[in-house]
């Protein structure tokens, strides 16, 4: 398993910073008993106090730093890298460096069983955790007519339309209508050319408001 930690620290600086002209970035943190990597991120380098001037300066800032690693993971094959450094000068008087520490080698014990850990296999976990066909349990069968209405309203529109399609009703054909401003039920009932009833039967109409999306089934006829 690779993990990688950030850490961000500012520095004070005593003089003025015009220019860093070199720069660098080490450490001595140390697994100590309780699963901790501790120790200082060791930032030094040179320096000019301003920029016309020839004479650099040495600076070398120890920066304590703490990574607490879960009792979870196996450490003994842990291996430590700094993998990327940057900095920014702040008013000529200081620096706000940022350092990842990635760590490889973590394995994740299972019953005393050591696992590596991949990053496709957590993709793979949270992708198909849970498969879609688990939720068929959860569905309502539409032909319960006392429980129409409100399994409509809960459902995606093309599961409604998926499973209106597969009843014995005199409706075959359904539009979607989304509701807009200054629209009434009396003006889609018009459009459409059916009964307060019939819409009913697939709608919710005492809670209508503006983007509602109302399905209108059409008769055969």
């Amino acid at each position: 398993m690779k993990k990688v930690i950030t850490f961000t620290k500012s520095i004070n600086f005593k003089t003025r910073i015009a220019e860093i002209t070199s720069i660098e970035v080490n450490h001595d943190l140390k697994l100590n008993e309780n699963n901790e990597l501790k120790g200082n991120l060791i930032i030094s380098g040179k320096y000019k106090m301003t920029e016309a001037s020839i004479i650099e300066e040495d600076f070398n800032f120890n920066l304590p730093s703490v990574i607490a690693i879960d009792s979870k993971y196996d450490t003994s094959n842990l291996n430590m890298t700094i993998s990327d450094f940057n900095y920014e000068i702040i008013n000529e008087e200081g620096l706000n460096v940022t350092v990842d520490i990635e760590l490889n080698g973590l394995e994740e014990v299972r019953n005393d069983i050591k696992i590596p850990i991949e990053i496709d296999e957590i993709k793979e976990k949270v992708e198909y955790e849970n498969p879609i066909e688990n939720l068929e349990n959860e569905l309502v069968d539409l032909k319960d007519e006392n429980n129409h209405q409100e399994v409509v309203e809960n459902k995606d529109i093309s599961t409604v339309l998926s499973d209106l399609t597969n009843t014995e009703e005199t409706f075959s054909t359904y539009h979607v209508y989304i509701v807009r401003e200054g629209d009434t039920i009396d003006q889609i009932l018009d459009k459409y050319n059916i009964s307060r009833e019939e819409l009913s039967n697939y709608n919710n109409l005492d809670n209508i408001n503006l983007g509602t999306k109302l399905i209108i089934p059409c008769s055969n006829d």
